[in-house]
């Protein structure tokens, strides 16, 4: 398959640990089965699909005035590749920061199983959704326009591959934010029962983890601003949707969800402030 990411190992991983954890209480809240088969099949088929729009990039690189935004061209003057291994590192902390949160306050065994299987079925819907509109999109990342002589090959992302026309959306930008938003969501409508502070603290660290990792994605060169925005809604939405669906809300569900969603806006708006020379705004 064309599409790979390391990220799918954490999804293996999180099946295995859901599929070994024992039920100390009955009837995990989750409303129907989870429809794995069409994500997977949104991830394979985004895959397979061959890219419509190619072309070589020649040895001066690709013309920026072809970037419809000033903030995507100002973008490509922001290149430092020792970011793109802090972007991954990020990305895996998206996945184990709510799944940890999730072992440790979910409650019972069926719980816990089924916060880690809803986290897992938005971290692959995302997948699927991302790949499918990296094909439709094929837009070229921002080293494509600089000269080749200014490229490092610190990182698989600064020579030309199979990804370099895979900038739209920004699949770690979507993934973390898939990974994290649905981590928060299931505790608050499962745990509406743990005190406001929890939720409000759990939700800011997962809001600083995701937007870090976007943010990282565009101080290494991978991705354009419109790209990790791009794919911070995208994740969002679908880390939003997934628990909304397919988990029961509990009595005062959505008080927790408020507070929930109030410490992710405040984890956004510390990782912009804190993080100057990487924030695209």
């Amino acid at each position: 398959m064309r599409h790979r990411h390391p990220f799918f190992l954490w999804i293996l991983a999180t099946l295995t640990v859901a599929g070994g954890l024992g039920a100390s209480e009955p009837a995990p809240p989750l409303k129907k089965p989870v429809p794995h088969v069409v994500a997977a099949a949104l991830l394979a088929g985004g895959g397979q699909l061959p890219s419509p729009r190619r072309q070589e990039i020649p040895p001066g690189g690709l013309e920026p005035a072809g970037i419809s935004w000033d903030l995507d061209r100002d973008s490509v003057r922001r290149k430092d590749s020792s970011t793109y291994l802090a972007s991954d590192r990020f990305l895996y902390a998206s996945a184990a920061y709510p799944m940890a949160a999730t072992l440790a306050l979910g409650g019972s065994g069926d719980l816990r199983t089924a916060g880690v299987l809803t986290q897992a079925e938005a971290s692959l819907l995302a997948s699927g959704v991302t790949a499918l509109i990296k094909v439709a999109a094929s837009r070229p990342r921002p080293y494509t326009y600089v000269p080749i002589e200014t490229r490092t090959d610190e990182g698989s992302l600064w020579v030309p591959s199979e990804g370099t026309y895979e900038s739209f959306p920004s699949g770690h930008a979507t993934l973390a934010w898939a990974s994290t938003v649905s981590g928060a969501m299931f505790l608050a409508r499962s745990r509406p029962d743990l005190p406001p502070a929890e939720h409000a603290a759990h939700g800011f660290l997962c809001g600083l983890i995701a937007t870090t990792t976007a943010l990282l994605r565009v101080e290494g060169g991978a991705h354009f601003p419109t790209d990790v925005i791009a794919g911070s809604a995208i994740g969002a939405g679908i880390g939003f949707t997934v628990p909304l669906v397919q988990v029961a809300g509990r009595p005062g569900s959505g008080k927790a969800t408020r507070w929930s969603l109030a410490g992710v806006a405040a984890g956004t708006v510390a990782a912009l402030l804190v993080s100057p020379t990487t924030s695209p705004f």
